[in-house]
C-alpha cells in the first residue's frame, strides 16, 4: 500500500490524470476516517506529459493532516503520489472555456466528465443545477453531485461538489425540494433545501436517499439514517431517480421513481408526510429512468391545467394525477428525434408558476478530442401546453433569456428560393440563433446546410430528416417553422413552434460554409429569416 502525508493549508488537492493510464483506487483519510474515495487514471511518470490536472475540495478539513492512500500499488511507480499536492485554488489552465470544442452557450464543466442533470430547482433568485459528474477524469465514474447556480439561466457560476460517493455507493440522480413547512423536522421550524438521490453501486444496490442543506445549497448533509427507501427485492439495479414533490391537494409529498415492475420500465408512485418514511402508491408502464412529473397551463389557462409526466428521452404522458394515480390521456408521445437527447429534467419551485417550466437534459456524445471536460447539457428550453388538431401538446422552445446572447442580426422577408438560386449569407463566427419562415408551394424538398450538417425536409413524405433520424411532421398546408441553436458542438432544431425537436452534438468542421438555404425541384418561398449570431456566455 503506497501513502503519504499531508498538512490540510490550502483548499484544494491537486492531482494529474494521463487518459487511459491504470484506473487507481486513492482514499483520502482525515481523523482515521475515509473522507473521499474515488478511481482515477492518475499519471505514473511525471516525466511525461498530463493530460489533466483535476481539483477536489478539502476546504472543509483545514488544519488537519490527511493521508492519501493507493492499496493498488501493482504496476505503479514507487513515487506515484509524490505529485500530489494541495493549493489554494482549483486548479485551472489559462484557456479554461476558450478551448477548440468548448461550447459557448450550452452548460459544460469546467473539468471532468457530465451526464445528468439533477435537483434541478429555483431558490430566492438562483437556478440551481445539479449534475452527474466525474470529477476526476474525462470518463464515466465516481459519481458526484456537481453544482452550479446562474440569475439568468445563462450565466453560470460553478460551486463546490454538493455531494460525494459514501459507503453506500455512488450519487446517481434525482431531485432537489423546498420544505418550506419543515415538515422533515430539520430546519428548527424554518424551511431548507432537500435533494433526494438513488445510491448506487454499492452494498445494498440502487436506494433511495437525501441530504439537506441550511444555507440554500452551498453545503450539504446527508440524512444519517439513509436510505429512506428500499425495493422489496433488494438489492435492486432498476430501482432509481427519485423525483420529488409536494402535492397540494393530499398535502403530502410524492417520490416517482423508476421501477423496472412485471418486466416494464415504470413509474413507481409514493408518498410520505416527513420524508422519512414512504409508502407505495401505484405505478405506470411506459416511463424508463429520470422521471419528470409537474403541472403546466393549458394555453396560458392556469384554471386548466394537465399533468406532465416527462420519461428519460424526449417522451411524455399528459393526464390527471389525484396524489395516488397518474391516469394517462393519450398513452406515450414523443417530441425528441435527436441523436443525443437523455435525462431531461425540469427546475421546480419556478418563478413561472404553471405558466412555463424550464428544461435542461444530458446531449451525450462520445469524446471531445483532448479536452480537459466531456459531455454538455442542451441550452434551456421553455416547456408549455397547447391545444393542437390532436389534442392538448406539449411544445418546447429555447428560453426567451438566449435573447441577451444575441448580436449581429441579418433578416430576409418575401424572397423566392429556387435551385439555382440558393441562399447563403456572409456569416461570422460559430454561434447562431435562426429563425425560418418558409411556403414550400411546389417544391419538393427544402434543404438546409449548417456546416456540414444537412437538414431535409421532404414535401411528398412530410418527413424532416437530419443526423440520420426522421419524424413526419403532419404539416398542414406549406407553411413549414424552424427554429435552430448552432453552437461549436450542437445543433438543436425545434419545429413547427417546438412541437418536435432535435438535439444533436457533433465536431463542427470550421472550413465549411456556416449556412446555406436551398430549394429543389420547384421554388419555395421564404416568408422570414433571422439570424442572429451570437455572443459567448464567457
Amino acid at each position: 500500500m503506497y501513502s503519504k502525508q499531508l498538512q490540510i493549508t490550502g483548499d484544494y488537492l491537486n492531482l494529474p490524470v494521463r487518459n487511459k493510464a491504470p484506473k487507481r483506487l486513492v482514499q483520502l483519510i482525515v481523523d482515521e476516517k475515509t473522507v473521499r474515495h474515488f478511481k482515477i487514471e492518475l499519471a505514473e511518470n511525471m516525466d511525461e506529459p498530463v493530460d489533466l490536472w483535476v481539483s477536489t475540495n478539502i476546504s472543509e478539513f483545514a488544519g488537519k493532516a490527511m493521508e492519501i492512500r493507493m492499496p493498488e500499488p501493482s504496476g505503479a511507480e514507487e513515487n506515484i503520489l509524490e505529485s500530489l499536492y494541495i493549493g489554494d485554488r482549483f486548479l485551472v489552465e489559462d484557456d479554461l472555456f476558450k478551448e477548440t470544442y468548448r461550447p459557448q452557450f450550452h452548460f459544460t464543466t469546467r473539468k471532468g466528465w457530465i451526464n445528468d442533470p439533477n435537483g434541478l430547482i429555483y431558490y430566492k433568485g438562483e437556478y440551481h443545477l445539479f449534475y452527474q459528474h466525474n470529477p476526476f477524469g474525462v470518463g464515466w465514474g465516481n459519481m458526484h453531485w456537481g453544482h452550479a447556480v446562474s440569475k439568468d439561466l445563462i450565466h453560470w457560476e460553478e460551486l463546490p461538489v454538493a455531494l460525494y460517493p459514501d459507503d453506500l455507493g455512488m450519487i446517481y440522480s434525482g431531485s432537489s425540494l423546498i420544505d418550506s413547512k419543515d415538515t422533515s423536522g430539520l430546519f428548527d421550524g424554518g424551511e431548507g433545501m432537500v435533494a433526494f438521490f438513488s445510491h448506487a453501486h454499492g452494498p445494498r444496490g440502487q436506494i433511495q436517499s437525501f441530504a439537506y442543506s441550511t444555507d440554500d445549497g452551498r453545503t450539504w448533509t446527508k440524512y444519517e439514517n439513509n436510505p429512506v427507501l428500499t425495493s422489496e427485492n433488494e438489492p435492486d439495479n432498476n430501482f432509481r431517480d427519485p423525483k420529488v414533490f409536494w402535492h397540494e391537494k393530499t398535502q403530502r409529498w410524492i417520490m416517482a421513481v423508476y421501477k423496472a415492475i412485471a418486466g416494464k420500465s415504470s413509474a413507481a408512485f409514493y408518498y410520505s408526510q416527513d420524508l422519512k418514511s414512504w409508502e407505495f402508491l401505484s405505478y405506470i408502464p411506459g416511463i424508463h429512468e429520470c422521471p419528470d412529473v409537474f403541472e403546466l397551463a393549458v394555453d396560458g389557462d392556469v384554471n386548466n391545467r394537465k399533468w406532465v409526466l416527462l420519461g428519460v428521452q424526449g417522451t411524455y404522458m399528459l393526464g390527471e394525477f389525484d396524489g395516488h394515480h397518474f391516469v394517462s390521456e393519450a398513452g406515450l408521445i414523443t417530441f425528441e428525434y435527436g441523436t443525443h437527447f437523455s435525462a431531461t429534467q425540469s427546475f421546480a419551485h419556478s418563478p413561472d408558476g404553471y405558466m412555463r417550466r424550464v428544461q435542461l437534459a444530458w446531449m451525450r456524445f462520445g469524446l471531445y478530442p483532448d479536452m480537459p471536460f466531456n459531455q454538455q447539457l442542451t441550452f434551456p428550453c421553455e416547456l408549455t401546453l397547447r391545444n393542437t388538431r390532436n389534442g392538448v401538446r406539449m411544445f418546447r422552445n429555447p428560453a426567451k433569456e438566449i435573447e441577451m446572447l444575441r448580436d449581429r442580426e441579418q433578416g430576409w422577408t418575401n424572397l423566392l428560393l429556387s435551385q439555382d438560386t440558393p441562399l447563403i449569407p456572409e456569416l461570422e463566427g460559430r454561434l447562431f440563433d435562426i429563425e425560418l419562415e418558409i411556403d414550400l408551394q411546389d417544391a419538393e424538398k427544402i434543404g438546409l446546410r449548417i456546416h456540414d450538417e444537412t437538414i431535409r425536409y421532404n414535401a411528398k413524405d412530410r418527413y424532416l430528416k437530419c443526423f440520420g433520424k426522421s419524424v413526419r411532421t403532419n404539416l398542414q398546408g406549406t407553411i413549414l417553422k424552424l427554429r435552430i441553436l448552432v453552437d461549436v458542438t450542437s445543433i438543436e432544431i425545434f419545429v413547427q413552434d417546438g412541437e418536435f425537436t432535435f438535439s444533436a452534438c457533433y465536431i463542427q468542421d470550421f472550413g465549411s460554409k456556416p449556412f446555406e438555404l436551398y430549394a429543389a425541384g420547384g421554388t419555395a418561398f421564404i416568408k422570414q429569416l433571422s439570424i442572429w449570431e451570437l455572443k459567448s456566455m464567457y
